[in-house]
């Protein structure tokens, strides 16, 4: 799978740090990939599919997305459709402003703002007109231009920040994130990959209505709802990229038998394991 580097956008800019492009269908990048930079697209017209991480988003405009890097990234577009897309590395927001100031905010940030398409007519003509002005100031660069693109940048973060779908941020607590931050970070290291939720429980020293809570607190969601959406996940991966066999996937993953994976496919997509695969590889790989 290739991974897009931000320096093939800003190999002939005076700037390596930001670049903002347009992109029609004739030019989008059809094939799945991945990108070590950040990327805010924004749809000004038409329609698009938007697959991130396996999932996919069907999208009209006004819609944004923020790709954070490394996910797996695919559009399709409509021969109509229009995108400005505003690519940048990790130095223009800054992460201590995300881990201070912005802490709520910061948790489950990144599922978040995958897809936001509630913008309301200000909101969206305000995020068109920063993104004019960066372009405006990008092709005539000096230092103090520089600094001022990287603030429209966090401005407009910010906005799609603030109009992500939220749970409970006026009133956590260090302790309550933290337990969040610490559950997801056992999904992300495998440890109880297809166990149940109060294997994690036991982990963190917590009860499972106490871990219950939390997910319900920061993302409206049960924590099995989220160990299965992890979990599938990984599935896909383990298919699509390294092309593990079906009959391979239930030993990898923990499941007790092919037929306990079989009955976990057919539960979630309402049909078999073979016809998920065949739907999957449609989907994503074209």
């Amino acid at each position: 799978m290739k991974t897009q580097i931000l320096e093939s956008y800003t190999k002939d800019s005076a700037c390596k740090i930001f670049s903002v492009q347009k992109i029609r269908s004739e030019t989008v990048v059809t094939d799945i990939h991945r990108h070590s930079f950040y990327q805010i697209i924004i749809l000004k017209k038409g329609m698009i599919k938007h697959f991130i991480d396996y999932e996919m988003k069907t999208a009209v405009n006004p819609f944004i997305a923020v790709v954070f890097p490394n996910q797996i990234h695919r559009i399709i577009m409509s021969p109509d459709a229009e995108l400005d897309v505003v690519m940048f590395d990790s130095s223009v927001f800054c992460s201590a402003l995300l881990a201070n100031e912005l802490r709520d905010y910061n948790v489950d940030l990144q599922n978040r703002i995958n897809h936001v398409d509630n913008v309301s007519a200000d909101e969206w003509n305000v995020i068109l007109s920063l993104v004019e002005h960066i372009r405006l100031l990008s092709s005539q660069l000096t230092m103090i231009k520089k600094l001022e693109v990287k603030f429209l940048i966090k401005t407009i973060l910010l906005k799609i920040i603030e109009m992500a779908p939220k749970n409970g941020f006026t009133t956590s607590m260090d302790t309550d994130v933290q337990l969040y931050l610490n559950f997801r970070e056992l999904l992300s290291k495998g440890v109880y990959l297809q166990k149940k939720v109060r294997n994690y429980a036991e982990e963190l020293g917590v009860t499972t209505k106490k871990l219950t809570a939390i997910c319900n607190k920061y993302t409206g969601r049960t924590p099995l709802d989220i160990i299965h959406e992890h979990l599938l996940r990984e599935l896909k991966r383990a298919v699509l990229e390294d092309g593990v066999l079906l009959k391979e996937l239930a030993f990898r993953y923990g499941f007790s038998s092919q037929s306990a994976l079989n009955k976990f496919i057919e539960r979630k997509y309402g049909c078999s394991p073979q016809e998920w695969k065949e739907k999957l590889e449609k989907d994503v790989l074209g």
